[in-house]
């Protein structure tokens, strides 16, 4: 193999083109990204410390790097009118998108990857470029990939929910914050959490028929913004809610885009991260997907045992059974929100709390009891309580280790 072009420099493509270019130094790899160098679209992202060392592992300058900027949290808070529920033991590291993107993006320069910057690759008008791979890398929206659904087996379901990716100009404290306000819509929702001194991510979330009643329909980002500005105005305190500054984000309504495909390979092209697959965001491990996808890729070409064919074929195989637990527990997160029980709000808080905690199903009553006893305890009092604890609790196996893989 001689040369190696990625369309998409996000974390899969550029940590791909790292991991590539330090194992194969004669082979030409180039990063081709729709953004100028050091931008990027996004505010914070997840991860965890298992990930963390296997990124020092695999590459220690970038690994190392990345560690130096993420702040550590340990807790999540679930804040509905009147009540705040606080679950302690978690345990998650967050940073900045922008911040992760430029390290991948110096630490390909320093090896020698060509980073072709301020070009959005047109699949509609332009040729593939000649290489001996093509590594998609475009995210769950890819055109490249969609130009070629047939090939790829394509399935893409957009998600009834609405919601959309804000920022806001404050440090929303050492906890992973979900905040639930009733308005006369109905119920609206944000996933907020902090992931640099003075910033945080704050996604705002709701049904169509509520985004419908708000007038989100009607109105352009400046009003959603001043909505959502009033809608949660005792937890933002005066803080500015970013929407767009040109470095790091530009904000709209969307709805997830759901995306599975039969194959994840078409003669010298491949898909990588949220190209290939996507998972719902109400977990947090998009990113741990799309590095874990990228080292995968890397090692099964690298280990100069398999044709490239049968290599791209092995990174599939593997990739979709070691993902496939997250993917389990994102659907059921995904549809939990979907079909948010209220109903448990008006029966009690801490039975909505638990049902919060426990929705995707990797984790249950005995590690919520292990990670925070003393909020265990109350929740636990009443035999109906215990009960519903005991039906809940996820099938042999299925729990996910305390320290290790973030989910929240």
């Amino acid at each position: 193999m001689k040369k190696i072009v990625c369309i998409g420099g996000g974390p899969a493509g550029l940590y791909f083109s790292i991991l590539s270019k330090r194992a194969r130094p004669d082979v030409d790899v180039v990063v081709i990204e729709r953004g100028a160098p050091r931008q990027t679209i996004g505010w914070g992202l997840i991860l965890s410390e298992g990930l963390l060392d296997r990124l020092v592992r695999q590459d220690r300058a970038s690994g190392e790097a990345i560690r130096r900027q993420m702040l550590p949290w340990t807790g999540i808070s679930i804040e509905l009118p009147g009540r705040s529920i606080r679950s302690r033991g978690h345990s998650f590291l967050s940073l900045s998108r922008v911040g992760l993107i430029s390290v991948l993006q110096e630490r390909a320069e320093e090896l020698g990857v060509e980073l072709v910057y301020d070009h959005a690759f047109d699949a509609e008008r332009e040729p593939l470029p000649e290489a001996d791979l093509v590594v998609v890398s475009e995210g769950s929206r890819s055109k490249v990939r969609d130009a070629r659904a047939a090939d790829f087996g394509v399935t893409a379901e957009e998600r009834p929910n609405k919601y959309i990716w804000l920022g806001v100009a404050k440090s929303m404290g050492d906890q992973f914050r979900f905040i639930f306000e009733e308005t006369p819509g109905g119920y609206i929702w944000a996933h907020c959490y902090q992931f640099e001194d003075g910033y945080s991510t704050f996604v705002v979330e709701c049904a169509e028929t509520v985004w419908r009643a708000l007038g989100f329909d009607r109105g352009g980002l400046e009003e959603s913004v001043e909505a959502c500005r009033r809608i949660f105005s005792r937890q933002l305190e005066g803080a500015k809610i970013l929407a767009g500054d040109g470095r790091r984000n530009t904000s709209s309504w969307t709805n997830f885009k759901k995306i599975d495909c039969a194959r994840w390979s078409a003669g010298n092209m491949v898909l990588l991260g949220n190209a290939a697959h996507s998972a719902h965001y109400s977990i947090g491990s998009g990113t741990r997907l799309a590095l874990d996808d990228a080292a995968e890729l890397s090692r099964a070409l690298t280990l100069d045992t398999l044709p490239v064919p049968e290599a791209l074929a092995a990174y599939e195989a593997n990739r979709k059974a070691a993902a496939a637990h997250l993917h389990d527990a994102a659907n059921r997160s995904m549809r939990w929100f979907e079909t948010l029980p209220t109903e448990l709000i008006a029966r009690g808080p801490d039975r909505f709390a638990y049902g919060l905690l426990t929705r995707s199903g990797r984790i249950g009553a005995a590690e919520l009891r292990r990670l925070d006893p003393e909020w265990f305890a109350e929740f636990e009092g009443g035999v109906e309580t215990q009960l519903i604890a005991r039906e809940m609790e996820p099938a042999p196996g299925r729990t996910r280790a305390i320290s290790g893989e973030v989910e929240i």
